[in-house]
């Protein structure tokens, strides 16, 4: 879980530990979901967006495999872009934007990028969120999204976790956020599943989506 565009919700005070809690409570398994699209989409673009993308942890692969003209990298924590600065050598195509979705530069994108960043909205503003989204996302572009997924018949361990990641949000981030979107009937309404994957015992979901042209 990443960032929200309510401006109380304050996700620096744990940049600087967050990926290490990542690895405390999934081992290597957060990031390796984020990992799994890159083999799922192309190896080129013009204009990726990134939004809510944390540490940078992601954005240093995303560089070294993909080619692109533009980058633009938004976050809600002034920390959280400068860790992500300094994991990529050459910034020089990339744009870092401290922000949320109404900082997003006005043209589309082939490339769009949401990695546990929509997990912190209600569906109303997952909706909202995602309708913007969908409109700056070009005709044949792409969509990286990578949550956390509950099944309708996920055993109540898992629920019970879910909530435990919310509560801890809340207090060290003041996210107000208690239950995961519906995800799953939004896109697809909206977009083309091109590869749905599921790990950590399908809590975790990476899925590729396209738009029709």
């Amino acid at each position: 879980m990443t960032k929200n565009s309510k401006k109380q919700i304050d996700f620096s005070a744990i940049a600087p530990v967050y990926d290490l809690l990542g690895a405390l409570f999934f081992g290597g398994k957060l990031h390796n979901s984020q990992l799994e699209n890159l083999k799922n989409i192309p190896s080129k673009f013009k204009h990726i967006l990134v939004i809510g993308g944390g540490t940078g942890k992601f954005l240093k692969e995303l560089v070294a495999s993909k080619q692109f003209e533009k980058l633009t990298y938004i976050d809600i924590s002034p920390k959280m872009i400068d860790l992500a600065k300094s994991k990529v050598p050459d910034t020089k195509n990339i744009d870092f934007i401290v922000g949320d979705e109404t900082t997003i530069p006005d043209h589309s994108f082939d490339l769009i990028v949401t990695h546990y960043f929509l997990d912190c909205f209600d569906q109303t503003e997952f909706e909202k969120i995602a309708d913007l989204l969908l409109s700056q996302l070009c005709a044949g572009g792409y969509w990286s999204m990578v949550d956390f997924y509950i099944h309708p018949k996920s055993t109540w361990i898992r629920k019970v976790f879910v909530r435990f990641l919310y509560k801890f949000f809340k207090l060290t981030c003041r996210l107000e956020t208690k239950e995961l979107p519906d995800f799953d009937l939004w896109f697809s309404k909206n977009l083309i599943l091109k590869k749905d994957v599921s790990s950590c015992k399908k809590l975790l979901k990476s899925s590729v989506y396209q738009k029709s042209s």
